[in-house]
């Protein structure tokens, strides 16, 4: 069984055993939803869609293979 967390929190790297994590770029999904509420103020019929952002697995000792 292995454990994960999600965004790559300095914390994880206290942890013991290590946390493997999803590393997601927060700046930039903040800038987006900023530009994303933005557009909506203005524009009251906005589309609605789907913004995909890159993401990396770190593999950490909480997900290692112990065979």
């Amino acid at each position: 069984m292995g454990v994960i967390g999600f965004n790559n929190l300095d914390s994880v790297n206290y942890m013991i055993p290590k946390l493997t994590t999803v590393s997601v770029p927060t700046a930039c999904l903040g800038e987006e939803a900023v530009r994303l509420i933005s557009e909506i103020l203005e524009t009251p019929d906005y589309p609605v869609r789907k913004v995909l952002f890159p993401t990396e697995l770190m593999i950490r000792d909480s997900l290692r293979d112990k065979t």
